[in-house]
Parts: C-alpha cells; structure tokens; sequence
C-alpha cells in the first residue's frame, strides 16, 4: 500500500492532529459521548466537527477523487510523489513511533473543537479539542505519551501532572504562551489551552443547559444545514464583540460605525462538506445568517429568488456558467443612505460636478434604474494548453437598452473614451483596445473588448469575434444541453444564484498547461517579482503524470446554487456521483 500518498488523501477529509483543529457533522458514534456542542457555553465563539471520523474516511475514499487514487495508471505518480514527502514522513514515524497514516488511522469517533471567548484575559480565548479514539485507545494513549514525552525531551516546554475530579491531567507548559492540558476518559481525549479551560470541560462533561447546542443562532445553522458529515460554526456577533474589546477605544469609537452598517445583523456563519451522500460525489454547503429585514450593508446585496435558466445567448459549448439575481435599485437605495450617513448628499455633490465636466447624469435614473436584476457570465477554455484561446462573455439584463445606450455615451465623454465601432448584421459593436499586459496569452486576455447592447440585454466579450456568434444566433443553447439539463435537476428551482461547470473541458485545460509547461510561464512573472515559487518539475517529475484519459473516466458534472431568504443566504456548491447524475 503506498502508504505516505494514503495519508495526504485521508488529509483532504479534514484531521485532527493532536492540538490542532478538525470539522464535525452528525453521524451517531458507536460509544456514548456528549458531543463538545453540548458541554461548551452559548457564547462560544467557534465550533468544528466531525463527528464520525473513520466514517468521514470511508466516505472520502467512495468519491470519484477516492476512487481515482486507487487506479493502476496513477501508481507511478502516487510512488513518484511518496517519495517526495518520504523525508518528512520518516521524521515522524522516528519521533512518534507512529507515520502520518497511521496517526490518521487512530481518531475512530467524533473530533470536535470549540473556541470560547475570555475577556479581559490573555489570550483572550480558550480552545478544547475533544476525539474519540474507539478501538484505537491504546494507540491515542501512546501518541499522547510520546508526544507530551518530546515536549519535554526538547527543553521547551516544563511537563507536569496534577488531578481535577478524579481526572489526571498532563500539563505542557511551554516555555512561552499558555499551557497544553490533556486528560483521558473512556477513550475520549480533551485537549485544552490552559488549565483553567480543562478543569471547566471536565465539569461539564455531561451537558451545560446554557450550552452551544442550546443556543438560537447555533440551532438555526444546524437547521438550515440538516443531516452533514461535518460541520463548522462562527459566531460572528461574538467575533465582532470580541474584536471591538481588544482593540483601542473600539467600543466607543467604532462599535457605533459597526451598528450603523448593519452588522450586528449578520449574525453567524456556518458550513458542512458531505462525501458520497445520495447523488452527490461531494457537495459544500455554506449558510450566512442574517434575518431580514436586510440593514446596512446587507441592504447593497439582496438577491431576489427566480427560476434561473441560461439565457438565450449562452453557448451550448461553455466550460462555465453562472448568473446573480441582484436588486440593482435596493443596492443603490442601500448605498445612498449608507454614504448620506457618514456624508450627506455626497452622491448629489458628484453629480453635479460630473455635470459641469459634460452631459448630466443621475446614479439612480441613468444607470441603476435601467439596471434589471440579473447579470451573467460565461467562459470556454478554448484549445487545451492555449489559455490565449479562452473566451469570457458577461451579460447584463437591462430594463431599458436605447436608454442606457445614451448613458454609456455620457459616461464615454467624462471618460474621454473613443471606442472603435462597427455594425454587424443591423447590431452596434463597439470596441476598447486594452494595453499590453504582462503573460496576457497566458491569462487568456486579448488585446480588446467588445461590447454590444442586444434585445435590452449589454454583452461583454474578452473576444469580439462572440458578439458577432451571438447576434448571428443559431448556435446551440446551453439551456438545451444534456449536461446543464442533468445539473439543474439537482437543484431547487427558484434560486438566487446559479453556476455550471462543464468539468471535463475545464480540467483538460488545466492538465494541459499544467503537463505542457504552461503553468510555469504563468508562473515566471511572480518569480521576476521576487515570489519564491519552485518549479513544477522540481516538486515531482511531470512525465509521470498518466494520459487525461485516466483523469477524465473520475470528473463528473459540477454545478451550485445559493438561495437568499428570511433567514440569510444559503450557498451550495456540489458535483455528481456519477456523469449521468
């Protein structure tokens, strides 16, 4: 077994490495245990979970990546690669009498970690690490043993034991910074900053009932995220608190800015990753809680729910594929009030002095009155290995085209902008020369952009030669594809938000300029920066890389959603258990 390659892919389903961090879900454990959610308190500032971690492996190593690490014809990369992380992984096995992979083999059961605020003290916050090592107890307890015995082998830490309830605690008092504890129970393994946040985590070990768990912003992430593998919380009301406390003067001097733009209403952040769950190879899921009604800055990003389908003037053959719903006026109102209250009528100030420098014009009735609530973007890869034939087309829905036309003639004359024009088919495309760019054919950027306003709709194109596609018409739809068709199926129908990617053209790209070389050159101009950036064939031999065939039989569709609602803003990102999903 290619044991070094097996542990980086069981890293990829997050670990825990022992005074470090992992991510949680649901999943029942085979012993019982009161998850960390239900023994830290409410105001627990984050929380992270796994909460079945030989299952989040098993889970991993089903997915198409899982599965693709397995195949025959990736051997000699894998073994190419090994050997790269060899050193490393035998200064581990030396140290700790245990490698990398067998480390990762150990956490059975829930791993969970939770960060809890202490104000006025230093550090100002308290970490506890909570995993369930099951049948692997013995194990758990001789890495423990080894490493809290290298601390103090190192001279730089004092190692000491002491009692609390029963319960011996190992003490890891660096020589600076607060002390490592760790304690034992039942094959569950607590680790804490500070001796203080032990004795805490011991005494309430079986529950606190003004816990975590119990809390309203809590409960709602776990509500909106259902049944997950993992699961990661922040409260970002606490964060802002916590911030405000440490910093000079913050309560007085910019908690009142923070309450004025809103974001005492952006209340939580939360997420879960799944594996191999129902039709999804893996699926993402993050969740912003902010109730509405929307304040402050909130207000500038309001994304109305519609039943999104590609527009008319989307190619069938786009390697991606997203559209916004955003109330373009909402944002303008938002942004006017913000601004009127630091600096009122500032927008009106503008306005007149964009007046005298030529036409008149209003932000709200010139340009985001006529703006309607969409804008789309779509990219092809072009030839693999040529990013110079890359394409990117961008799409704003407009309520009035003949309208906003005259207003990009207002705009052009403060610009002093002159952009070249041509007619095509009875159609109006205008042209802006861009200047030279470093490694432009490698960014995929021409040497101008084309714009057209078409059907109350304005198209940008990195490629003018597109417009002219489109205006021609004719071409198949994106909409129409069997792909787009099979990815759509796996979401709601009324969405904020709406992305596709056509995975297989998107990863030929990137092998090709990745075993051609090309990535490299892209790279060169950070090194002439002084970015110290090895060289791809320094980290492993290319040539070892199998055909894209191998790649290609593992890539399945990918696609993503996001939903505003009462609650926040839901954004989920997901690709298929199989290419027919």
């Amino acid at each position: 077994m290619i044991e070094p390659l097996r542990s980086v892919r069981r890293m990829l389903a997050p670990l825990a490495l022992v005074g470090t961090l992992v991510v949680a879900g649901v999943l029942p454990t085979a012993r019982a245990q009161t998850p960390l959610s239900e023994t830290l308190p409410d105001s627990t500032l984050a929380y992270v979970e796994i909460a079945h971690f030989a299952q989040l492996r098993e889970k991993f190593d089903q997915t198409q990546f899982g599965q693709m690490l397995k195949d025959e014809a990736m051997k000699p990369l894998i073994e190419e690669i090994e050997s790269k992380l060899a050193e490393g992984n035998n200064e581990v096995k030396a140290e700790l009498g245990f490698s990398l992979s067998e480390i990762l083999d150990i956490p059975q059961g829930r791993i969970a970690v939770g960060v809890v605020p202490t104000p006025g003290a230093n550090p100002p916050v308290k970490v506890i690490v909570s995993a369930d090592a099951g049948k692997n107890d013995a194990k758990m307890a001789e890495l423990m043993d080894r490493i809290t015995k290298l601390a103090g082998d190192k001279g730089n830490a004092k190692v000491s034991t002491e009692e609390f309830n029963g319960r011996k605690l190992t003490v890891i008092q660096p020589n600076e910074g607060p002390a490592i504890v760790w304690s034992a129970s039942n094959g569950i393994y607590t680790i804490t900053l500070g001796v203080d946040a032990m004795q805490d985590a011991i005494k309430n070990a079986d529950g606190r009932p003004d816990s975590l768990a119990k809390s309203d912003l809590f409960n709602k992430c776990v509500q909106k995220l259902g049944n997950t593998q993992t699961f990661f919380f922040l409260n970002l009301n606490a964060a802002v608190q916590l911030a405000l406390e440490n910093a000079p003067g913050g309560d007085q001097q910019i908690g009142p800015i923070i309450q004025a733009l809103g974001v005492n209403n952006i209340k939580a952040f939360c997420g879960a990753i799944n594996f191999a769950d129902g039709r999804y190879d893996s699926q993402q899921t993050l969740f912003l809680l902010t109730p509405r009604p929307a304040q402050g800055i909130m207000r500038l990003f309001q994304m109305p729910q519609t039943a999104s389908e590609p527009e008319a003037w989307v190619p069938a053959n786009v390697a991606s594929y997203s559209s916004l719903n955003w109330d373009f006026a909402e944002f303008y109102s938002g942004l006017e009030d913000i601004i009127n209250m630091f600096a009122p009528g500032t927008l009106g100030v503008i306005e007149q002095q964009l007046a005298g420098a030529g036409e008149p014009i209003s932000f709200q009735k010139d340009i985001f009155g006529l703006l309607a609530n969409r804008i789309s973007f779509a990219t092809t890869t072009g030839t693999p290995g040529k990013p110079e034939t890359q394409m990117t087309l961008v799409g704003v829905q407009l309520k009035d085209g003949k309208a906003f036309r005259a207003t990009l003639n207002k705009l052009f004359t403060l610009a002093g902008a002159q952009p070249e024009t041509r007619r095509f088919e009875g159609e109006e495309i205008l042209e802006f020369p861009l200047p030279d760019l470093p490694n432009a054919d490698q960014l995929g950027v021409g040497d101008r952009i084309g714009l057209v306003i078409r059907d109350d709709v304005m198209l940008f194109s990195t490629d003018p030669a597109t417009l002219e596609q489109v205006i021609r018409g004719g071409q198949d739809r994106l909409a129409d594809s069997d792909g787009f068709k099979a990815v759509r199926s796996m979401m709601p129908n009324n969405v904020s938000f709406i992305s596709y990617t056509d995975a297989v053209a998107g990863a030929q790209s990137a092998y090709e300029m990745f075993k051609s070389g090309g990535l490299d050159e892209a790279f060169d101009q950070a090194r002439a920066m002084g970015a110290d950036l090895p060289r791809i064939n320094d980290l492993f031999d290319t040539s070892k890389i199998p055909p894209f065939e191998v790649f290609k039989k593992y890539i399945t569709p990918a696609g993503g959603y996001w939903i505003m609602d009462e609650d926040g803003l839901s954004m989920i990102s997901f690709s298929a258990r199989s290419a027919r999903p």
